[in-house]
């Protein structure tokens, strides 16, 4: 399956919630940046909880070293904030730990977590808006 990756920013509560879904290649990540960074909502300074679910990545470890590049060469994506990145595989935790080293010079703050749980304990987000949050999980998953 064609992967995709798909997004919702909830600026109440200045969160961006990010699902990732079938097999991602480092063109469908460059697609995701550009189409995030020219949401008119996005602002790079909001926490973010990123669910990489039932992907799959089809990447080398050099292709997550030019998503990073990517990244820090985006000045609409960078900003101080935390990020945390639930994995389900072995495999995306793999990923997802060596693009936060890879990141290291950045001002976010990556997390690698196992649960929405710890993702959301990790970003500090209130209580209250957990099920706002699982919410638009759901819904941006359908």
């Amino acid at each position: 399956m064609a992967g995709q990756i798909y997004y919702k920013v909830l600026k109440d509560i200045k969160l961006t919630l990010i699902c990732y879904n079938g097999i991602v290649d480092l063109d469908i990540f460059k697609d995701h940046t550009i189409k995030l960074g020219n949401d008119p909502d996005y602002d790079p300074c909001f926490n973010a909880i990123t669910d990489f679910g039932d992907c799959e990545f089809l990447v080398s470890n050099q292709d997550v070293k030019k998503a990073v590049d990517l990244l820090k060469n985006s000045e609409s994506l960078i900003g101080q904030r935390k990020h945390a990145f639930i994995f389900r595989t072995a495999r995306q935790q793999v990923i997802s730990s060596l693009f936060s080293m890879l990141s290291g010079d950045l001002p976010v703050v990556f997390n690698v977590v196992s649960s929405l749980r710890e993702a959301k304990s990790y970003i500090e987000l209130n209580p209250a808006h957990y099920p706002l949050v699982q919410q638009e999980f759901i819904r941006i998953r359908d």
